[in-house]
């Protein structure tokens, strides 16, 4: 997955409680996922002078967060830097991000406990990890996430949530619909009024569920102890 123009109404509230900060550090060599089209109209629309010149994601973090550094890490050779998030990390990167952003990468590797390891050392205490994730996706990277899976890694290393969200498919009953097309149900969880997650729990717990689902959350690093793994012992 990459940065989709949908995705920003979540981005907007983390911009809004101030929690995204240079220096942002992207997982994967991540693209704007609308089409040019898409992507120079909404660039007018907004007045990015960044985005008209350079339709990607550092350019659309400049223009709309005032983020000055943007670093992507990957494999692949495609990203700034190339690294393999199943290593322990590399010593420049510790304690080094103000924002670390997951849209769609951790699904893909193998070695989950190591790349969550490196996620908890890359991030500035008082920092900020952001997942978008997939929790319905069929053939698409090795996992399909729960949300009580970052809950848990949040509850184990004391990281205070600071709001999540799901983007469900608009019409998902509907094969004909693009499945680009979704509407973002923010969590407030300072809101005890919210009843998304009660109307999220009947939802996926229906015959039918939602294609393409994700869940994302965001959360900020309190400490700056080791990575502590969860346990889901019942």
């Amino acid at each position: 997955m990459g940065i989709n123009i949908d995705f920003l109404n979540f981005l907007d509230f983390c911009f809004e409680r101030n929690i995204l900060k240079d220096p942002v550090i992207a997982l994967g060599s991540q693209t704007i996922g609308d089409s040019e089209k898409d992507i120079t109209d909404f660039a007018q629309n907004n007045s990015y002078k960044n985005l008209l010149k350079n339709k990607n994601v550092a350019s659309l973090f400049r223009d709309r967060y005032k983020i000055d550094k943007y670093i992507d890490i990957d494999i692949n050779g495609k990203a700034k830097f190339k690294l393999d998030l199943t290593k322990p990390l590399i010593n420049d990167l510790q304690n080094f991000a103000g924002t670390v952003i997951d849209s769609g990468t951790t699904e893909h590797i193998f070695d989950i406990k190591q790349v969550f390891t490196n996620i908890h050392s890359m991030t500035k205490t008082n920092g900020t990890i952001i997942h978008i994730a997939p929790i319905t996706w069929f053939n698409h990277g090795y996992i399909n996430f729960n949300p009580l899976f970052f809950k848990h890694i949040a509850e184990a290393n004391n990281y205070e949530i600071i709001i999540d969200a799901y983007f469900i498919l608009k019409g998902f009953k509907d094969s004909n619909k693009n499945y680009r097309i979704f509407e973002t149900l923010i969590c407030n969880r300072n809101d005890d009024s919210n009843n998304i997650e009660e109307n999220i729990q009947s939802l996926f717990n229906s015959l039918t569920i939602p294609n393409y689902a994700l869940y994302a959350i965001a959360y900020k690093k309190t400490g700056n102890k080791p990575f502590q793994p969860p346990y889901d012992v019942y």
